[in-house]
């Protein structure tokens, strides 16, 4: 059964990948998070397949799933979903390393670097504020005015990398 539900999470429906996903977690730890695992590192598999891969194996593994996610980040195709998987929870955040975050800024992959930047943010670690410092705020940024919400024009990931880069602005 194990196998099936694996085969589902490669599959091009999104409702079947969701679904899989949701029954793999509802399965033994090990086995359910080794086959999660096995289509997230399968490189001849499609973006979202592998995606679900990680998302799936973040939420089995936990904590104990920290180093197959670092070594998921070396992998380009994979490397922003990893980097979210490795910050999503901050019950993890003192036992995740921030080098493939650092790695992260200097990506070409504008998601990635985003990724990396918010990672950092929720990760909360001061070794990383350096680093975010030379890190160059997009063109396209426009601090709100003082006291006027924002509009609903700007993505989240955008806020979530400018209100970290303001953050550790504040700070100095």
């Amino acid at each position: 059964m194990r196998e099936k539900l694996a085969d589902l999470l490669k599959s091009a429906s999104a409702v079947a990948r969701i679904s899989a996903s949701q029954e793999l977690l509802k399965r033994p730890v090990k086995s359910a998070a080794s086959a999660a695992l096995k289509v997230a590192q399968d490189k001849g598999l499609s973006l979202e397949s592998r995606a679900a891969g990680i998302f799936t194996y973040a939420q089995i593994a936990a904590e104990s799933g920290i180093a197959a996610l670092t070594e998921l980040t070396r992998d380009a195709t994979v490397r922003e979903f990893a980097l979210r998987q490795l910050a999503d929870r901050k019950s993890w955040a003192s036992k995740v390393a921030i080098g493939p975050f650092l790695d992260g800024l200097k990506d070409a992959n504008p998601r990635v670097q985003a990724a990396a930047i918010i990672g950092l943010g929720r990760l909360g670690k001061a070794e990383a504020i350096p680093a975010l410092l030379q890190t160059k705020v997009p063109a396209s940024f426009v601090a709100p005015a003082k006291g006027v919400a924002e509009g609903r024009t700007l993505r989240p990931t955008r806020l979530s990398c400018c209100l970290t880069w303001q953050r550790v602005h504040w700070l100095n």
